[in-house]
């Protein structure tokens, strides 16, 4: 062990609210710790040998832990993660996020050069009024130039309005620059069953709550620069589709502040509720809470204390997030339900005609994808329950 410290590298602390840090490991995880524990990791960092870290520790938080018990309070909080100088414990597995199968299709050095020249515009002196600005401008151009019932469908209408998919990833990793904060590149993953384009910004946990925020808001913030863009051009240059296509992306930008599906703005309200992995927690207090016990201890309290605890509130987002899937999952099964007799069919043929090498883009109908991306989605959500199931860990009496 280190005779001068008994962590591996000095901890990367960054205060989260009030009462908590994030501490960012070297095996690449974000830790969210309370005072205690931020205490216990600057004892460590000081402490000559792990008998004196015992020592101090019990006379800091005026606890009676043997040396075994110190060790094994070290090892569940910190083991696992490359913090100790000496970790015996298993590594922690890698935490993935919402987001599976990712495939990355701009390297994080080519990202952060393509970004450079926004970093200035998320300075907040800068941002907010800019944010503001743009809002009230293309709110404005929506009453004024209502949205036509005909969409144009011209290859440069198409083009400029998907454009503007990685000008918003851009605006991400542009604040996160900003901030100083580590970003990785742009890519394309399935969330659920729905691919989209992603800006991996994990580092942003490392930033302060107002960098933060803007970061959350920034591909928002940019989509509407792009917006505005278009919307001067087509004003100056008398073009309906470039008018109309600006706001669409406008549109599109507003419903990314919708605090469902891990939208932006379930980034911004888990920010600004202090409650991190909002959906994880509102699903540990659905299993918590709607058992019959937690069901007995809610009901035995008063209306109004009932009504006063956040956890009631993260419980409700949790189960309005969860009915807007299943609304989105009967409304993709209902549209598709023509091609549900043709499956058996449909997959035969698309199998035999894979290994021959034949298979085309004509051969993959596109309502028949998404009843097999949505089944696709059942079957790995039914297999991971079969699996934690058989992982669930045994209780000991102590």
């Amino acid at each position: 062990m280190s005779t001068t410290s008994l962590l591996a590298s000095p901890p990367q602390l960054t205060r989260y609210s009030a009462r908590q840090w994030v501490l960012h490991c070297p095996s690449g995880h974000d830790l969210l710790l309370n005072q205690a524990t931020v205490d216990l990791l600057y004892l460590l960092d000081g402490a000559p040998t792990l008998a004196a870290a015992r020592q101090q520790f019990n006379s800091r938080f005026e606890a009676t832990l043997s040396q075994p018990e110190f060790e094994g309070l070290l090892g569940r909080q910190l083991g696992g993660y490359q913090v100790l100088a000496l970790d015996e414990e298993p590594a922690r597995a890698a935490i993935t996020g919402p987001l599976h199968h990712r495939l990355e299709l701009i390297p994080t050095r080519v990202a952060g050069w393509l970004a450079s020249p926004l970093t200035k515009l998320y300075h907040p002196a800068v941002f907010w009024p800019v944010l503001t600005g743009l809002s009230l401008a293309l709110l404005t151009l929506v009453q004024v130039e209502p949205v036509p019932n005909t969409v144009p469908t011209t290859a440069g209408a198409v083009a400029l309005f998907y454009f503007s998919v990685p000008v918003h990833e851009l605006g991400h990793i542009a604040a996160c620059r900003r901030a100083g904060a580590r970003h990785g590149g742009i890519g394309v993953g399935v969330y659920y069953f729905f691919p989209l384009l992603y800006a991996d910004i994990t580092g942003i946990w490392q930033a302060a709550p107002h960098a933060r925020l803007v970061a959350n808001l920034g591909g928002i913030f940019s989509q509407l620069l792009y917006a505005g863009g278009l919307a001067g051009a087509g004003l100056l240059l008398h073009q309906a589709d470039v008018l109309l296509v600006a706001e669409a992306v406008a549109i599109s930008a507003a419903w990314q502040l919708n605090p469902f599906l891990q939208h932006d703005g379930y980034w911004v309200l888990s920010d600004l509720s202090h409650t991190p992995n909002l959906l994880s927690r509102a699903r540990d207090l659905r299993r918590t809470l709607l058992s019959r016990a937690g069901l007995r201890r809610a009901w035995a309290r008063p209306l109004a204390e009932r009504l006063r605890d956040r956890r009631a509130w993260v419980l409700l987002y949790g189960l309005l997030n969860t009915s807007l899937l299943l609304t989105l999952l009967a409304y993709a099964l209902y549209h598709s339900r023509q091609v549900l007799p043709q499956l058996p069919a449909l997959g035969h043929t698309i199998v035999s005609k894979l290994f021959q090498g034949t298979l085309t883009l004509a051969d993959l109908p596109g309502q028949a994808l998404t009843v097999l991306a949505v089944y696709g989605w059942l079957l790995r959500k039914a297999a991971g329950r079969v699996l934690r199931a058989r992982r669930r860990p045994v209780t000991r009496a102590s």
